[in-house]
């Protein structure tokens, strides 16, 4: 004698149905992924996110990624209020043999983020050395104003 697999519930048991928990997932998939492609578009169109790290000092933001190969007019660094957002695409190498095996990515990259901070984008700025760019971000002064209380 076998049993079906049943879930207890308020109203007794009910009998457990695989294939509708399967769907129920797959909606749930679906929602995310459309969230997703409305969040990050750049990732959503194919490009990647560059290996790196997001540092922070007391008074800096300091960004560093692994771009071997890129120069640095492939790369473009923009700073909108606490939102940074690192972009690029190398261009096409030269093909000076056959190639046996292709392993790295050659497509448009982007990085964004939002920091816990503002930061000043006057006095910002970003380096590309032996294939690591190196972005410093100083922190906004904070800015203390006293109101009369009437």
């Amino acid at each position: 004698m076998t049993t079906a697999p049943s879930r207890r519930e308020s109203g007794g048991l009910n009998r457990w149905d695989p294939f509708a928990e399967l769907s129920r997932l797959n909606q749930e998939l679906r929602r995310f992924l459309e969230t997703w492609e409305r969040e990050f578009p750049a990732e959503s169109a194919g490009g990647i996110t560059p290996l790196g790290e997001l540092e922070e000092s007391d008074d800096e933001y300091l960004l560093e990624f692994e771009l071997p190969g890129i120069d640095a007019d492939d790369v473009e660094v923009e700073v909108t209020g606490r939102r940074v957002c690192v972009s690029g695409e190398p261009g096409e190498p030269k093909e000076t043999a056959a190639k046996r095996r292709a392993g790295r990515h050659r497509g448009r990259f982007t990085f964004e983020a939002v920091l816990p901070g503002e930061v000043d984008a006057d006095r910002a700025t970003a380096t590309l050395r032996e294939g690591v760019l190196t972005i410093r971000l100083p922190k906004a002064e904070a800015r203390r104003r006293r109101i009369e209380v009437r």
